[in-house]
């Protein structure tokens, strides 16, 4: 606040610019660096709290819950893998039990074909008789109809066996995919997931070491600011102190007398404002360089530490892991569908299969009744009949070699069912419920690396952020003061011309009652200690007529101990 002088003719004829710039920019200048003083005290608490965070995020429990998560990843990714080697048992078991099927399904339609060709022959034989009997002629019809129904249903089982055999074919291809799909992304997903959680574990005592470091740092910080801020409380002083030196010599009138007394006081109260404000600006700018320096080194280590060079790499990986594991699962549970679709369609051909087993091992029996019955007919028919009852003696082999291959064929069937209760429901169901636990605690353990890593980026960021804008504040504070002090190493040049002033008038009389009058008046105006007790040295100095100049005590006296800088409490120094 720019002092508005009064101009008296008993002003000294030079104009003391020095007080008047330096009152005019002192109110601003302290304001300012106050201000930025305040600011960054404000920002140095709220870096308390993030450190706070810090721990909370990498500190000992959550160290211990992480590595808790890994080892329940490790101990799913072992079911998973378990799961997926019996789906791969039991593809194989099937495919072999499918080919057992596929190999009495070609025997049985051997034999069948075998049965056809009997019976076109049975029927040629039968009408070379030259008397076929009724028990030939019915032989021969029954044989026909009996073989064309074989026939039929064969084609029918070789429909599902075929169908089968695609489907099989796809549970093949599918469990391929899959198992490209697990060895290729899925477990290199897992396990680059774990390495980045493991990573995160590994690093947590030199985090934490870091964080220590700095931590202790922003308390030196802090510490700076305290010393800095009561320094900052010289400025009032020494606003008031220029306001009194305006103020001697504005009161001072038209008395020659009352004129050179106030050339001398003005002269006291400006060497001692030079006295008392300037070891506390020196302090100032010489704690804000401090501080200045300890924000550089602040800001250094926490680039130079995990903080900034990994957080974001380990948070990067971490999400591209999780997202290609996501990926990945997506597509082995496509895979799964594919499976049990096709193991439901193998199921649903065996079925059609196991139907035609009762009807095709009647037909056996009912073949091996006819040749039986044709055999006694063709006896009676005599040597005419031969070939005949040779054909029906041979379908009695054949009969034979057609129980066989249904009993066979029963067996690799329930081999078959067998092999796909492997692969069923169940399995698939116990799967998907490993996959969907799997899938839980990865994104909890996603969950716990994306705070720890955001936690750790917004550290560097607020580090970076508060080290710039204290930088900038620091910049602004330091240039307020140095402009200050620049104002108060002129006040000895100024101080000088008013003791000349005061010396070209006669020597001043304190003891008439107009100066004990004056004089009272302007002690009245002081607020300060200082002030009286500099006014109060100067008149005695008159009073025993030496006007000497005022020995004002050591600076290092007047320096508050550092201690007691040092415990300054901010709080106290702000509210």
């Amino acid at each position: 606040m720019k002092h508005a002088r009064t101009r008296t003719g008993l002003y000294p004829p030079t104009d003391f610019r020095p007080f008047d710039d330096l009152l005019g920019i002192t109110e601003d200048a302290f304001v300012v660096a106050g201000n930025c003083l305040e600011d960054s005290v404000t920002e140095i608490r709220a870096l308390q709290t993030v450190f706070a965070e810090l721990e909370t995020s990498i500190g000992p429990e959550a160290d211990s819950a992480l590595n808790c998560k890994i080892s329940e990843i490790a101990d799913q990714g072992h079911a998973m893998q378990t799961g997926f080697d019996q789906i791969a048992t039991a593809t194989t078991g099937l495919r072999g039990a499918m080919t057992g099927v596929r190999k009495e399904v070609r025997s049985l339609g051997t034999t069948v074909r075998m049965i056809a060709n009997i019976s076109i022959n049975a029927r040629i034989q039968g009408n070379s008789l030259s008397q076929p009997k009724p028990q030939i002629r019915s032989f021969v019809d029954r044989l026909g109809h009996l073989s064309t129904e074989a026939e039929t249903i064969l084609s029918d089982v070789n429909g599902a066996m075929a169908a089968a055999g695609d489907a099989v074919k796809d549970i093949e291809l599918a469990q391929i995919a899959m198992s490209d799909e697990l060895r290729q992304r899925t477990f290199p997903a897992i396990e680059d997931f774990t390495a980045v959680a493991r990573a995160i574990s590994a690093e947590q005592p030199a985090l934490r070491d870091s964080s220590t470091v700095i931590a202790n740092q922003m308390q030196l910080v802090s510490t700076d600011v305290a010393r800095i801020v009561t320094s900052l409380q010289i400025g009032d002083t020494l606003r008031q102190r220029l306001e009194q030196i305006h103020a001697a010599l504005a009161l001072a009138g038209q008395n020659p007398n009352e004129v050179a007394l106030s050339y001398r006081i003005a002269a006291a109260q400006a060497e001692g404002t030079l006295h008392d404000s300037l070891p506390h600006i020196d302090e100032a700018l010489m704690s804000l360089d401090a501080v200045a320096r300890r924000g550089r080194d602040i800001a250094g280590a926490a680039t130079a530490s995990a903080f900034a060079t990994d957080a974001a790499r380990r948070a990067d990986a971490g999400e591209r892991s999780l997202t290609s594991f996501r990926s990945s699962l997506a597509a082995c549970r496509a895979h799964f569908a594919t499976i049990q679709t096709a193991a439901d369609r193998v199921q649903t051909q065996i079925e059609i299969i196991l139907g035609h087993d009762a009807t095709l091992q009647g037909i056996a029996q009912q073949v091996r009744m006819a040749g039986i019955n044709a055999v006694i007919a063709c006896a009676k028919v005599g040597e005419d009949g031969r070939a005949l009852r040779e054909l029906a003696q041979w379908l009695r082999v054949v009969t034979d070699e057609y129980s066989d291959t249904m009993q066979r064929l029963q067996v690799a069937l329930g081999a078959s069912r067998t092999s796909l209760e492997g692969i069923g429901d169940d399995m698939i169901a116990h799967l998907e419920t490993d996959l969907s636990a799997f899938l839980l605690e990865a994104s909890d353990l996603g969950s716990m690396i994306a705070k720890a890593n955001r936690t750790l980026a917004a550290v560097s960021v607020r580090f970076d952020t508060v080290a710039q804008a204290l930088a900038g504040r620091i910049q602004t504070s330091t240039s307020a003061l140095s402009a200050v002090r620049s104002r108060l190493t002129d006040i000895p040049s100024a101080s000088g011309m008013l003791r000349f002033f005061a010396s070209i008038h006669p020597e001043p009389d304190i003891s008439t009652e107009d100066a004990i009058s004056y004089l009272t008046t302007i002690r009245r105006k002081y607020t300060m200690a200082s002030e009286r007790s500099l006014h109060d040295q100067l008149i005695a100095s008159l009073d025993k007529g030496t006007d000497a100049p005022i020995a004002f005590p050591s600076a290092t006296a007047q320096e508050q101990p550092p201690h007691a800088i040092e415990t300054e409490d901010l709080e106290d120094i702000f509210f």
